[in-house]
């Protein structure tokens, strides 16, 4: 007997979903009055699960047809309205009950037949990858219809809105046997559409995707060309014909995999023309710069980027019911990186130390992106930001794993060296020793700071053992007999002038002399030092 009030029906069609069923009917059991689900043969612990949860089970042998079994579980459903729910997804409706749900559907006028939610794709490290609206609440016994053997569409009439909820699809989180198998499947039924309809524009635009995530960009590339050579005018279809937009997105990128940078640009020019300001297509324009070192390019996609960002991100219908790919705070901390590298390598340091400074709490999770960023400015001389960087990174040295520890400490041992900041270059030293394994792991110029310091401080042992490894890396015919201060002070000399003719290479020389000075109180170091301080300050002018 059906229940007094506005009832919620939830509809599933599933087979063999025992891994990820529990999950999503855990989502949904406190706000629906019933579950309805249409088993297609499974031969797992699907059924037995979904009983568990009181759900109402029907069962259909599958037909190869995703919409007929889709609108068999809605015809069982006796709710005024109904939820639509795949297995391998999970509504993000725990904190909600089921009153909070049939008041938001009890204001609904009579003449709105569905609700848009979020639906987010989620990878196998559970990051956000797409966003886009779904048509997931229906009023029930208005004519609802699903259509299409697969990557069905649902029809209906009446009014449309959102309705502030969440959903979080798995389905694409599967181990990669899995994925081929259903990659598998989905193409050969959408071939099985098309055979069927030639102009079926849909099946076109989801065999693009497909073929996407085969990372197969030729195929790609012709079923989304395709798919836009036979879009109905939006007047004649009924639809929104913009949703199949974020097609230029799927040919940019595939494109781009195909290193075709000069045509994946003319096509985000094209699909910019008619989606002004689409955040796909902005990442796309970033993502060319960074793969083919367009600076300019770089810079232009990414602020463009971080201009829109906030607004797609916050206002899902900015998109419409189109896919957006683009839009996670993985993909955002990428563009910000991406935009700071572009601004060095422009030598617009003062914008590149912004966005340093707005995402440096971010980085610390990025080991690889905070090397990268330490080489781009020692490339760029550009020690000032390198310090700063550094003495906030060195802050919080706890939070990062040991190799990037060892890499931050070697340019802050350089930069306190060279500020002649001894106090804290003795912490920095003894905190980087304790990480070293063998002196050989010591890139030139920090040994040589290293062996400055053991110098200055009187540790004659480590001096000599540090030293003797600088020279056999260094030193092409290394000195075999290092019996007394005059070969170590000549040693030193020699390194000194193989230094770069750069800051850093000058300043390391300089130190080289130093150290052969302090040994033997030569006064051809202190000429030869003289020289190098004249050649670094006309360098640094």
């Amino acid at each position: 007997m059906k229940k007094k009030g506005l009832t919620l029906s939830a509809c599933m069609m599933v087979k063999n979903e025992e891994e990820m069923l529990p999950r999503c009917l855990n989502s949904i059991k406190h706000i629906v009055d019933e579950i309805i689900v249409v088993d297609t043969g499974s031969t797992d612990a699907t059924i037995a699960i979904a009983q568990s949860f009181g759900a109402k089970i029907y069962h259909h042998p599958w037909e190869q047809d995703f919409s007929k079994h889709r609108n068999q579980s809605i015809g069982y459903a006796t709710g005024d309205w109904f939820l639509i729910i795949d297995a391998d997804e999970e509504l993000d409706a725990y904190r909600l009950t089921k009153e909070d749900i049939k008041k938001r559907l009890s204001k609904a006028p009579k003449e709105l037949h569905c609700f848009l939610i979020n639906l987010l794709d989620k990878d196998a490290k559970g990051n956000v990858s797409t966003v886009a609206k779904s048509a997931r609440i229906f009023r029930n016994r208005v004519g609802v219809e699903y259509r299409g053997i697969v990557h069905n569409t649902a029809y209906y009439s009446g009014k449309v809105t959102e309705m502030d909820l969440q959903m979080f699809h798995y389905g694409y989180a599967l181990p990669a046997p899995q994925m081929q198998a259903k990659y598998k499947r989905t193409s050969s039924l959408l071939l099985k559409r098309i055979d069927i309809d030639p102009k079926d524009y849909a099946a076109y635009f989801y065999l693009c995707q497909v073929y996407m995530q085969m990372e197969q960009p030729e195929q790609a590339i012709k079923y989304a060309q395709h798919c836009l050579d036979i879009l109905p005018s939006e007047k004649k279809s009924g639809i929104d014909i913009s949703f199949y937009y974020s097609l230029y997105h799927s040919i940019a990128m595939s494109y781009i995999a195909l290193s075709k940078y000069d045509t994946a640009i003319d096509t985000i020019r094209k699909g910019l023309k008619l989606l002004p300001d689409e955040i796909d297509l902005y990442y796309d324009l970033a993502c060319i710069g960074v793969f083919s070192n367009n600076f300019d390019l770089v810079v232009q996609g990414a602020e463009n980027y971080l201009r829109v960002v906030d607004e797609f991100r916050n206002k899902y219908l900015r998109a419409g019911t189109r896919f957006v790919f683009s839009t996670s705070e993985a993909i955002q901390l990428t563009v910000e990186y991406w935009l700071m590298s572009g601004y060095i390598a422009k030598e617009r340091l003062n914008e590149a130390l912004k966005v340093w400074e707005r995402n440096r709490h971010l980085l610390l999770n990025k080991p690889s992106f905070l090397r990268e960023l330490l080489v781009n400015l020692e490339r760029k001389e550009a020690w000032d930001f390198i310090k700063k960087a550094v003495l906030y990174l060195f802050e919080n040295i706890d939070k990062l794993e040991t190799n990037s520890q060892k890499h931050i400490l070697q340019y802050l041992i350089f930069c306190l060296r060279r500020d002649e900041d001894y106090e804290n270059l003795e912490t920095a030293i003894s905190k980087y020793l304790d990480l070293i394994q063998n002196y050989r792991d010591i890139p030139e110029d920090t040994i040589i700071i290293v062996a400055e310091f053991l110098l200055k401080k009187g540790l004659s042992d480590f001096f000599l053992d540090i030293t003797v490894e600088l020279f056999e890396q260094t030193i092409t015919t290394a000195i075999k007999v290092i019996d007394n201060a005059k070969i170590i002070a000549n040693g030193y000399d020699v390194i000194a002038q193989k230094q770069p003719k750069n800051i850093k290479g000058f300043f390391i020389s300089s130190l080289c002399l130093n150290i052969a000075w302090g040994l033997t109180e030569d006064n051809k170091y202190i000429e030869s030092l003289t020289e190098i301080y004249n050649q670094q300050k006309s360098y640094e002018e």
